[in-house]
């Protein structure tokens, strides 16, 4: 809780602080979001409190969600958690009961266990996960932000390029390193996301970064057998924070890209192979089920792309096209145009992210 939390909500924080205030809580969050599950039909994803919280906490969390994955914590490693956790052999003591409690309790279960990045290699990152080595789970978790990525300027052809350097060297470098650090064990990237406080959120190219990172994701897990099984975009309100002097900054076009990128993951698809012809500056993933194909193309040029030729598993499809595109004039434009449309040409828009239904 934050100073202006309490506030917000009428109470002293020093009060709190100190044990004699009573917090009034507003939205049950956790209750909401076990709402969404059960309206959605889907298992939860759940963090656990591996601090001040019990087993029998967790049990009853996991239960209350149907739960099919356990994160055991967030950031750990960090100075601010050194009372409970001064190093990584504290937490894998404590973890490692907490992981063989929760298996034994929930078979099948998926365990997440609470990595330090793989990439601050000369640092207590570093000797922290090497403690975290032979602890059991299933996966071991990884975020991806973009400030760790890369920086962006004022020339957003640099930016671009820039991002595009993130997806073909950066994170391949890391999850490599990642798979070394912990063999047998999956990534769990918790979180993923652009900060507010960058330049190219709610853009036009924060958008095409969006498309490009489940491009990514589609196409790593083909080809290294679904080893990235879990990615979360962290909550465009937790994001909300100030960082940077920014507050209550828009994020619709963010939200659009993020849902329109959601539809590729409608059932329970297949990826195929891509092949695509007709125009330079276009890159894409293909998704199919029941003989329907859903695309992923991202035209990152500033000119229109005419797609003569779809090509999926070697053959040549086509039908009629059901187009939910994002685009924009520029590529550091906030004016993204969020729009659906049928046709039997397949035509996108210069610097666009487009989701194709045929």
């Amino acid at each position: 809780m934050r100073p202006e939390d309490a506030r917000l909500r009428g109470e002293s924080f020093n009060e709190v602080l100190d044990g004699i205030g009573t917090v009034k809580f507003g939205v049950d969050f956790f209750n909401q979001y076990c709402a969404l599950l059960r309206g959605l039909r889907i298992r939860g994803d759940i963090v656990a409190n591996v601090q001040g919280g019990t087993l029998q906490e967790l049990y009853w969390k996991i239960q209350r969600s149907h739960a099919r994955r356990v994160i055991f914590g967030m950031e750990q490693n960090l100075e601010a958690n050194n009372y409970d956790f001064p190093d990584g052999s504290a937490y894998k003591k404590k973890i490692t009961q907490w992981i063989d409690s929760v298996e034994r309790r929930f078979p099948g279960i998926i365990t997440v266990i609470d990595a330090a990045p793989v990439w601050k290699a000369a640092s207590k990152s570093s000797s922290w996960n090497n403690f975290l080595k032979t602890m059991p789970g299933d996966e071991a978790r990884v975020y991806l932000w973009d400030k760790d990525m890369f920086s962006t300027g004022d020339n957003q052809s640099a930016n671009l390029a820039t991002i595009n350097l993130s997806f073909s060297q950066t994170i391949p470098q890391w999850l490599y390193q990642f798979s070394k650090t912990f063999p047998g064990k999956k990534a769990s990237v918790w979180q993923w996301g652009l900060k507010p406080k960058s330049s190219i959120y709610n853009t036009m190219i924060g958008c095409i970064y969006i498309g490009k990172f489940y491009k990514f994701m589609i196409d790593y897990n083909k080809s290294y057998g679904n080893f990235i099984s879990y990615a979360s975009y962290m909550s465009l309100k937790s994001l909300d924070r100030g960082e940077g002097g920014f507050k209550n900054r828009d994020a619709t076009n963010m939200a659009a890209a993020l849902k329109s990128c959601g539809m590729l993951f409608r059932g329970n698809p297949q990826v195929d192979d891509l092949s695509i012809s007709g125009f330079n500056g276009l890159s894409g993933v293909a998704l199919e089920q029941n003989r329907k194909y859903t695309l992923l193309l991202i035209n990152e040029s500033g000119i229109e792309a005419s797609v003569s030729a779809v090509n999926i598993n070697g053959y040549k499809v086509q039908g009629v096209y059901r187009i939910t595109s994002l685009s924009a004039s520029t590529l550091d434009s906030d004016a993204v145009s969020y729009e659906t449309t049928s046709g039997t040409a397949l035509r996108l828009k210069p610097y666009s992210v487009n989701v194709v239904e045929f």
